[in-house]
């Protein structure tokens, strides 16, 4: 827990193609698709089942085999090999884009089919994806229209339905 102003390794972690950093945590995915996550764990945004969190990285289950994945302030997605997203953490505002509003998720959820793109934003509150058919879908906090809908509704709110369908 030592503050360091030079790059340190992190332990067991030799075969990463990405990596993205939250608030309070990181995720990084390995060339085989694995996703390890180390971090504060409050709302279970590690999705290793616990908020337990962790000073170094621990397997995450529940989505697969990960081709892309984000993280935001307490949460975390990932784009399976069957083109699905997948959310663990907070979903305080409705950014999952499922229905559901909740504190903690601490296992990875299918929120999302047929995705070829997402990104969401880092203070956690919203998140956008991308469909194959090419159709954009948005949900979670609209303050000021981010979410590209015709109003400003605040959360939950979804550009058009939910994205489990």
């Amino acid at each position: 827990t030592t503050d360091s102003n030079v790059p340190v390794a992190v332990t067991g972690i030799s075969n990463a193609v990405e990596v993205t950093a939250g608030e309070f945590h990181t995720c990084a995915r390995l060339n085989t698709g694995q996703l390890r996550c180390w971090g504060n764990n409050d709302y279970g945004q590690l999705g290793d089942g616990t908020q337990n969190s962790s000073l170094s990285p621990v397997n995450i289950g529940g989505a697969g085999a990960a081709t892309a994945i984000d993280v935001g302030s307490g949460w975390l997605c990932a784009r399976g090999t069957d083109a699905a997203l997948y959310c663990a953490g907070r979903n305080a505002a409705g950014q999952f884009g499922n229905g559901t509003v909740s504190l903690t998720n601490t296992t990875a959820v299918q929120v999302m089919t047929s995705m070829s793109a997402f990104d969401g934003s880092n203070t956690g509150h919203h998140q956008c994806a991308v469909k194959t058919a090419g159709t954009l879908w948005c949900a979670g906090a609209n303050e000021w229209g981010q979410l590209g809908a015709s109003d400003n509704t605040t959360s939950p709110s979804t550009v058009s339905g939910t994205w489990k369908s």
